[in-house]
């Protein structure tokens, strides 16, 4: 597709592989991330795939484990690999400050570390916000042993990445579809979300700028079922067998779940059905933002997106998506479209 066939992008999922985060994986022999290789890579190949796309900005992340898998051998490690992996972003934003964004990886699930390295990340590296997983094996975002780093992201109005994790380990995934990014991925993405709602992060949180990968997952589908079956009523939310704890949770809910929705923001990755555009359009009005899923993503399916994209959306829902709408998350920030 030539690049003169739509206007620049804003890419906000971008994933990097530097060579000091995938070394320090493989050195305890993680070598694939929800069923695709980790392969090499450097910011020369970014560069090259975003001039061939017409992406004027790309956000850096890392993907899943992140460092999750580190922590569990060795919690300093993950300290350490989050700092030098941080630093690299910070560097290849300060060499190319209008091409590249960055969120700091974090070495979750250790909370107390974890709130050092945002404020290292965010005051000293000047990162422009902070990349989280839905979950850390069998705790989601939203639980309550992430409440102070949600704490502290508040503090910062942190601008918070979500990208998707696998599930626990020991749950048993379906035997004819045993890749975590076809499913698993978009359930967790969905499960964090409404966790995040239903727990009254978001009402305790509300400077926290939520992103979504891949259009949430199933939650522009399953918007209405969240809203309709939450527990709101006291005497239907007195006779569920949950603990007294999610039910004192659930009365700190204090707005409608859709005002919670149109909070949040998602991204576009392997998503190109007109259909799911629009309607998470209109769960969250102009909170829709391009992102390529690079460098996991093959080439030809990014090339599948950007088709699909230019196809079913009209050129303003087109340029919204596209460089307008991120606008909105990044007010200080000057962008070049």
């Amino acid at each position: 597709m030539s690049k003169t066939n739509y206007t620049p992008l804003i890419d906000i999922h971008h994933h990097i592989i530097p060579d000091v985060y995938r070394e320090g994986l493989a050195e305890i022999g993680i070598t694939h991330s929800g069923g695709k290789s980790i392969d090499p890579w450097n910011v020369g190949m970014s560069l090259d795939f975003m001039d061939s796309l017409h992406i004027e900005t790309a956000f850096m992340s890392i993907s899943e484990p992140a460092l999750r898998e580190v922590y569990v051998q060795s919690p300093e490690k993950a300290k350490t690999l989050a700092k030098k992996t941080n630093e690299f972003m910070a560097g290849a934003k300060q060499q190319y400050p209008d091409r590249i964004g960055a969120f700091a990886v974090l070495p979750m699930p250790d909370v107390a570390a974890s709130i050092e390295e945002v404020k290292y990340a965010l005051d000293v590296l000047k990162l422009d916000g902070i990349g989280l997983l839905s979950n850390y094996e069998e705790s989601f975002l939203g639980d309550s042993c992430f409440d102070e780093l949600m704490d502290v992201l508040q503090q910062y109005k942190a601008v918070v990445y979500v990208h998707p994790s696998s599930p626990a380990s020991s749950i048993k995934r379906p035997e004819f579809v045993p890749i975590d990014f076809i499913t698993e991925f978009t359930f967790n993405t969905t499960r964090a979300a409404t966790n995040l709602i239903y727990s009254a992060t978001m009402e305790r949180c509300p400077n926290v700028q939520f992103i979504f990968s891949h259009m949430g997952g199933t939650l522009p589908y399953l918007h209405s079922r969240v809203e309709f079956t939450f527990p709101r009523i006291e005497h239907v939310r007195e006779a569920m067998l949950v603990s007294n704890k999610v039910k004192d949770r659930w009365t700190k809910v204090e707005k409608s779940i859709s005002s919670y929705i149109k909070q949040m923001w998602f991204d576009t990755a392997l998503n190109v059905d007109s259909d799911v555009l629009r309607l998470t359009d209109k769960i969250a009005k102009d909170h829709i933002l391009f992102g390529s899923d690079a460098f996991f993503a093959p080439r030809p399916v990014v090339d599948k997106l950007l088709l699909g994209l230019t196809t079913n959306l009209s050129s303003e829902e087109f340029n919204k998506m596209a460089n307008q709408n991120i606008k909105a998350l990044f007010p200080d920030r000057r962008f070049t479209v």
